[in-house]
């Protein structure tokens, strides 16, 4: 598996040559044409890596996420928005609702 800086050093090494041709191709030095999509590859990078709880407004339904607390994996069936809960089923296809708690839900497993 590839680390997390052996991806950050991947992209910072793109970023340079990309540059370069850049200023190669204009004879001048001048600011890199391509931060924008280089910033959304690094910002996949720590999240992929980075294992934030997830906000509210970032659970979807019909994905898994693991809650940290009870359940394990589940896959959510339901988003009630005004109530702030979850509708979920968990591994063994039992259905509940879940009030939705910071720190709770993860896109990847907790490792404690």
């Amino acid at each position: 598996m590839v680390s997390k800086k052996e991806c950050l050093e991947a992209l910072s090494d793109i970023e340079n040559d990309l540059c370069e041709l850049e200023e190669h191709r204009k004879g001048v030095a001048v600011s890199c044409l391509y931060n924008e999509s280089l910033d959304k590859l690094n910002q996949l990078i720590n999240e992929h890596f980075d294992n934030q709880p997830l906000k509210f407004e970032q659970i979807n339904t019909g994905k898994p996420v693991f809650d940290n607390e009870d359940h394990g994996w589940i896959v959510v069936a339901y988003i009630d928005m005004l109530r702030k809960r979850i509708r979920y089923i968990d591994v063994d296809g039992l259905c509940g609702w879940i009030e939705f708690e910071e720190n709770r839900f993860y896109r990847k497993q907790v490792e404690e």
